[in-house]
């Protein structure tokens, strides 16, 4: 299969051997504990208890079910996140990690939803065969449907 290359791809370091060996038990790690079948909330609280983070509880609910936010405890960085992915993908970068790896190339990723983006570029190469959100205004394509907004 041809490898597809350009501009963007320079802007990416290669990994040494021992990144690669980091990223691939990370990423066995991430797969096991997404396979335990949790809840999210569990799930992410599994998958950032080797991190340096604070998972606070909102007591001020009045649900059932608590709600949780985070806090990164990385050096001086106070970033605050709702979300347990959110905040699992910003560990990951304090970390250098990028436990998703492209099949096709040694392109890695910190979040498995770019990996899957850049592998269709390997599997769709031309450019205007992905771009299949198509605005019913000015008929312009688009590669993901996120991107098709109209203002």
């Amino acid at each position: 299969m041809k490898k597809v290359t350009s501009v963007i791809d320079d802007q990416f370091e290669k990994l040494s051997a021992d990144q690669i060996s980091i990223n691939q038990k990370e990423h066995d790690r991430a797969t096991k504990i997404e396979a335990m079948n949790l809840s999210k909330d569990d799930m992410y609280f599994r998958l950032l208890e080797k991190y340096n983070y604070e998972r606070i509880v909102d007591l001020e609910d009045n649900s059932q079910k608590p709600k949780y936010s985070y806090r990164c405890k990385y050096g001086d960085c106070e970033r605050h996140f709702t979300k347990g992915w959110n905040i699992l993908d910003h560990v990951r970068m304090h970390e250098g990690l990028r436990p998703y790896q492209c099949e096709f190339c040694d392109r890695s990723f910190t979040q498995k939803c770019n990996m899957k983006k850049h592998t269709r570029r390997h599997i769709i190469t031309d450019l205007k065969d992905r771009k299949k959100f198509k605005c019913h205004v000015c008929e312009k394509g688009f590669t993901e449907r996120y991107n098709l907004k109209v203002s």
